[in-house]
């Protein structure tokens, strides 16, 4: 079902592609093709292969994945013109995703009303003063996206639900963000704001005050500070940070402090978080399996608010991180957990295991049979 009308899109773009490889040709943004919702009669359901069993906050937001060119999500965005067409000519409704971060040169923050960016937003405003004027984005759930320059190369900033109060988030390195004139599941498209458009306005440098908040939450690192890492001796730095083997990050949700688990987390959860991790790189989503299939059967925590499982999800995949092939964003493994939770049932992969073994066996027996009933025919 298509979901583009040329004619309705804002910003003038005549098609999803049109707007996409201006991001790339003209700005230098990173960019990559999303799903998409698909507005039928009743509620929306995503393109994905989840359809309407899709979690909402996810609906139109994720990005889809291609064998060649998408095999890392978000980490595939990028600005290569033959590559942007070929996506959009699979998918010409696809919504646009921008890459955040140094390589695109901007972060974003985003200001959502419906946690209480309403309220957060004035305070601020009238402690630090007036937020420059900058491109800026409104979103299709009510909200507003404002671009400020990122500080460069040099310095990682990362993302954080709720960095400068709440509603208020950070998409910054290892992050993205739905870009216009993509569809939100509301049915409103995200749009420029007309006085805030880019090219007819520079992309702002933060004001000092964003990353006085941001450094007092521990949300950036600068990676010229001296870091301790596990095993090693103790460095120069009293307050560096403990990274476990490296300081390339992967995903902003993905910093890996030395195994412990957040206090806020009930003892029962974190023993199962700790015995789901997985040991070696391959084995993420089977143990993404189990912790759900722990949750949801074993703590009977099926009826538990979905904001808490994502805390504990995160706080899972945190400790996970190093386990692997720190390449997963923290989106793939909340995703494919909410995969296996929707699920009415499922059982362990050893129980799957020992079934379809089983089965194959019985199949090669049967196959054995009749076999030997054709060659007692021929006789």
């Amino acid at each position: 079902m298509s979901t583009t009308n040329p004619g309705s899109l804002p910003g003038g773009y005549e098609s999803m592609l049109a707007a996409a490889l201006e991001y790339a040709e003209r700005f230098g943004w990173n960019v990559l093709p999303l799903h998409t919702p698909v507005m039928g009669s009743g509620t929306p359901r995503c393109s994905c292969r989840q359809g309407a069993a899709c979690p909402t906050k996810l609906i139109g937001k994720h990005p889809r994945w291609l064998k060649d060119t998408l095999k890392h999500g978000h980490k595939s965005a990028t600005t290569d013109l033959a590559i942007i067409r070929d996506w959009w000519k699979r998918w010409p409704d696809a919504n646009i995703g921008i890459a955040t971060g140094a390589d695109s040169g901007f972060f974003v923050i985003d200001r959502d009303p419906r946690n209480g960016a309403n309220d957060t937003w004035p305070e601020l405003e009238s402690k630090h003063g007036k937020f420059p004027s900058t491109v800026q984005v409104l979103t299709g759930g009510g909200g507003v996206h404002d671009y400020l320059l990122h500080p460069g190369p040099g310095r990682y900033l990362r993302c954080k639900d709720g960095v400068l109060g709440a509603g208020i988030d950070i998409k910054a390195d290892g992050g993205y963000v739905v870009a216009p004139p993509s569809l939100h599941r509301s049915g409103k498209r995200y749009a420029w704001e007309l006085s805030h458009f880019p090219g007819e306005i520079a992309v702002a440098a933060p004001p000092d005050w964003v990353f006085r908040e941001i450094e007092q939450q521990r949300g950036s690192i600068d990676p010229s500070t001296t870091l301790q890492l596990c095993g090693s001796t103790a460095l120069s730095h009293s307050d560096a940070l403990p990274l476990c083997g490296s300081t390339a990050l992967s995903h902003s949700d993905a910093l890996p402090l030395c195994g412990s688990i957040s206090s806020d987390i009930p003892a029962a959860v974190a023993e199962l978080i700790q015995r789901t991790l997985p040991t070696k790189p391959g084995t993420r989503r089977a143990q993404v399996m189990r912790l759900a299939r722990g949750l949801k059967f074993d703590l009977e925590h099926a009826s538990t608010s979905l904001v808490t499982i994502e805390m504990w999800v995160r706080e899972w995949h945190r400790l996970a991180w190093p386990k692997t092939s720190r390449t997963t964003p923290g989106e793939e493994t909340w995703f494919d957990f909410m995969e296996f939770w929707t699920l009415s049932g499922f059982r362990s992969t050893a129980t799957s295991r020992k079934r379809l073994t089983l089965r194959r066996r019985h199949r090669r027996f049967r196959l054995g049979q009749r076999r030997s009933v054709i060659l007692k025919c021929r006789c």
